[in-house]
């Protein structure tokens, strides 16, 4: 779509026309390939979420995380005496957002997804990956520690993944407002699951 498309797109009438076909009790839709892509793409695009935990008094907590992925499986490190990983250790649930930059509304697109948080302790996944999170963010390699040229994280910190359950893909290439409503199976984490599951 065209920079000249989207100035012409008329964003109220594709917003009404979503409203009004709009059924807030609709079953979610199981992931297609066009959605798969669609996700990864923004996965690419974006290095940061903003990650809820719920806190010991029932609150929830947000917290921005750097995150990496293998396929629609995303990773996260944290301090392992953080306040977000003893949410986390009490609780697995948590939402998450991801939104990357855009230059014009109609190119929005994002994330909002529920999931489970599960604490990676297998050594070899968390070897076999934790240079995918390094490339994105080449300064991090600092605090790495190393066993000959593989990367594994500092002390201290623990490396969690985040397994979707449901969310919401917002594509406003789609018309203004678009959303799709997606619940999330097994065979979704293919790439998973054929290494480590």
């Amino acid at each position: 779509m065209t920079k000249q498309n989207l100035r012409e797109r008329d964003f109220k009438a594709e917003m009404s026309e979503i409203m009004a076909n709009w059924n807030p009790t609709s079953s979610p839709q199981f992931l297609n390939d066009a959605l798969r892509r669609t996700i990864l793409g923004m996965y690419e695009r974006q290095s940061e979420i903003s990650l809820a935990t719920v806190r010991a008094d029932g609150w929830p907590q947000a917290n921005v995380v750097d995150i990496w992925n293998l396929g629609l499986m995303l990773y996260f490190q944290s301090y392992e005496a953080s306040s977000k990983v003893q949410n986390i250790e009490r609780d697995s649930r948590v939402s998450l957002t991801l939104t990357p930059s855009f230059k014009d509304f109609g190119e929005m697109q994002g994330l909002t997804m529920a999931a489970h948080a599960e604490k990676v302790t297998d050594k070899a996944e968390i070897g076999d990956l934790y240079h995918l999170f390094l490339k994105r963010l080449p300064h991090m390699k600092q605090f790495a520690a190393y066993e000959e040229d593989t990367a594994y994280p500092g002390s201290g910190v623990a490396v969690y993944r985040l397994r979707p359950e449901m969310g919401c893909v917002l594509d406003f290439t789609k018309g203004y407002g678009h959303w799709d409503y997606v619940q999330f199976r097994t065979g979704d984490f293919a790439e998973w699951e054929v290494q480590y599951g």
